[in-house]
């Protein structure tokens, strides 16, 4: 029940559940937080199918010989599943990066506080404040993507890994 509730996130735009969740960050006094930028994205229905269906294609086999070798729950987990589903949670995690570092409209919802603003939010509102000046305003744009291409450089031999992999299984 609780897989279909998250798969049903995927239905749902995020500019719908927008208000309510601006509401509910407003009540938890988590505006101008962090927090609020954080909390909204821990966990949804695209992360939830995509590691729903790497784990699901882990061969039972596999775990039912570390339960026989008396491996707890929690170790079969850490020691068997994890590490089969690196690829995917790399994957996953740039995306999510991408996701969160290009995303101008929540943050500008719950931050108003000019230390909290995020990248592309400071260059989106401040970009524009003394007139545009072309050069400062393409330097700070390759300063901001720089991180997200760390990211995938880091990243990129588990997504390499996990495309040539995916044409393999059957």
């Amino acid at each position: 029940m609780l897989f279909i509730a998250f798969l049903a996130t995927l239905f749902i735009p995020f500019e719908t559940r927008m208000i309510p969740l601006y509401l509910f960050m407003g009540q938890l006094h988590l505006t101008n937080t962090y927090w609020a930028l954080i909390l909204p994205f821990l966990a949804g229905g695209f992360g939830t199918f995509l590691m729903r269906q790497t784990i699901a294609s882990i061969p039972d086999e596999l775990i039912e010989a570390a339960r026989i070798d008396g491996a707890s729950e929690f170790r079969i987990f850490i020691q068997i599943i994890l590490p089969l589903c690196k690829a995917t949670l790399a994957t996953l995690a740039i995306i999510n990066v991408i996701w969160r570092w290009n995303d101008v409209l929540w943050p500008l919802l719950v931050t108003s506080d000019h230390n909290l603003f995020t990248v592309t939010q400071g260059l989106a509102l401040e970009g524009h404040s003394q007139g545009t000046y072309t050069g400062v305003a393409l330097a700070t744009a390759v300063l901001a993507i720089l991180p997200v291409i760390v990211a995938y450089l880091v990243l990129q031999r588990y997504v390499i890994r996990s495309v040539v992999s995916s044409g393999v299984k059957g």
